[in-house]
C-alpha cells in the first residue's frame, strides 16, 4: 500500500466530520478552528503533498435544550453536496448554498434552530434535523417547505437514508425508524439503543445497531418495516479496550456486488447476503474500527490502532495494509479521493487534522 502524509489542516483543534465533493481534491469539513465551529473548504493535492484551507464560514451559534434532565447546548454543523460545484451548509441558524471551490455564499436563509444531525438531500428537498423537528427546504431556493415534529417527541441525531430517519428518546430506550414522508414509525425495541445510518436496497432497509461498530444488523422490509432477518456480532470483552471507548462508525457499510459489506463490533469486516443475512465471509480485525469507505474494488477500514486495510469486497481477502502514527488522533474520516473517482485510492483524516493519501 502506498500510504503517505499529505498535510495538516491548519489551526484545526478537532475535525468533527468530513465529506468528499464532486470536485476532485476538494473536501468539506466541520472543524474547531481556534475553538470556534467552522465549515471549511479544503483543497488537497496529494501529488504535491499539500493541504490548504480555501474558505471557511462561521457556524458557531447553539441552542440550549432540556435533554435527559440537563440543559444542553446543541449545534452540529453539517453540509452536503447539492450540485457539481455547490454545497448546502447548515450550522447555527444559518442555511447556505456555498461554491465549493471559492467559498462564495450564493444564497442564505435563517432557520429557527441549529442542526442536531447530518443534512441529507431527498429528491428536490434538503432535510435538516433540528432536535425534535425536521426542517424541509426546497433545494433550488432554500425556501422552508415544512417543519415536521418528530413522532413521540423523539430526537434526530443519526444520519438518514432516503426518507428513513433513526429517532430516539432522551433515555435511548425507544429507538425507531421514522419514514418522514409517510409519517410511519418502525419501532426497533428497547435493546436497540444506538444505530448507525441505514443502508437501502430495492427491497430492504438494513439497520446497523449498537454503539461503535454494530453489534447487530437487522433487515426490514422497505415498504412495511417488517423484520426480515437479524444477525448478531457480540462485542468482545473488555467492552472498551481503549480508555475512551471505540469510535462510533456512522457510515459502517455499503451494498457491494449485491451483498452488504460492513464493519462489525466483533471487531471484523464481513459480507452478508442481503436476502437472508447469511455471512459470506468474515475477516477478524486486531482492533475496533474507526471508519469505513468503498472504492472501485475495495472496502477500506481504518482502526482505532491507526491501521488501514484494503479488502477485496468480492473474495473477502486483505489486499494490502498500512499504518500511521497515533500521535495526532485516530483516523476517523475515510472516503474516496473524489465522489466520481474510479480508482482504488482514499483520503484519511485523523481527529487532529492530519491528512493521508492511500492507494493500492
Amino acid at each position: 500500500m502506498n500510504l503517505k502524509y499529505v498535510g495538516q489542516i491548519e489551526r484545526a483543534n478537532a475535525v468533527l466530520f468530513a465529506i468528499p465533493t464532486p470536485l476532485p481534491g476538494y473536501l468539506i469539513l466541520h472543524v474547531m478552528l481556534n475553538h470556534m465551529r467552522r465549515i471549511c473548504g479544503i483543497q488537497v493535492d496529494h501529488l504535491r503533498a499539500r493541504c490548504q484551507e480555501v474558505w471557511n464560514v462561521e457556524v458557531d451559534s447553539s441552542l440550549t435544550y432540556a435533554y435527559a434532565g440537563h440543559n444542553m447546548a446543541f449545534n452540529a454543523p453539517t453540509a452536503v453536496a447539492i450540485a457539481p460545484h455547490h454545497v448546502f451548509v447548515a450550522g447555527g441558524t444559518r442555511r447556505m448554498v456555498v461554491d465549493i471551490s471559492s467559498g462564495t455564499i450564493l444564497m442564505e436563509v435563517q432557520a429557527v434552530a441549529p442542526p442536531t444531525g447530518p443534512v441529507v438531500v431527498h429528491g428536490n428537498r434538503v432535510l435538516v434535523p433540528e432536535g425534535q423537528f425536521l426542517a424541509i427546504h426546497e433545494r433550488e431556493t432554500l425556501q422552508l417547505i415544512d417543519r415536521l415534529a418528530v413522532p413521540g417527541s423523539r430526537w434526530l441525531f443519526t444520519p438518514s437514508a432516503g426518507a428513513l430517519f433513526p429517532i430516539q428518546d432522551e433515555e435511548h430506550e425507544h429507538t425507531a425508524i421514522w419514514q418522514y414522508d409517510r409519517n410511519v414509525v418502525w419501532e426497533l425495541g428497547v435493546h436497540e439503543s444506538l444505530i448507525s445510518q441505514p443502508i437501502l436496497t430495492p427491497t430492504h432497509a438494513i439497520i446497523p445497531i449498537g454503539g461503535g461498530s454494530p453489534t447487530h444488523i437487522a433487515a426490514r422490509d422497505a415498504e412495511t418495516g417488517a423484520t426480515q432477518w437479524q444477525v448478531g456480532f457480540p462485542r468482545p470483552e473488555p467492552l472498551y479496550p481503549m480508555s475512551d471507548g471505540p469510535s462510533h462508525v456512522r457510515h459502517c457499510g455499503a451494498i457491494r456486488n449485491g451483498n452488504l459489506v460492513t464493519v462489525t463490533a466483533l471487531p471484523a469486516v464481513a459480507a452478508l447476503n442481503t436476502d437472508s443475512g447469511a455471512v459470506l465471509w468474515n475477516i477478524v480485525l486486531e482492533d475496533a474500527t474507526a471508519a469505513f469507505a468503498t472504492t472501485n474494488r475495495c472496502a477500506w477500514v481504518s482502526t482505532d490502532s491507526c491501521q488501514l486495510l484494503a479488502v477485496d469486497d468480492r473474495r473477502g481477502t486483505i489486499l494490502d495494509s498500512g499504518s500511521v502514527s497515533p500521535d495526532n488522533g485516530r483516523p476517523k474520516h475515510l472516503f474516496p479521493l473524489s465522489l466520481d473517482s474510479g480508482a482504488d485510492e482514499v483520503l484519511m483524516i485523523t481527529g487532529g487534522g492530519r491528512v493521508y493519501h492511500a492507494e493500492i
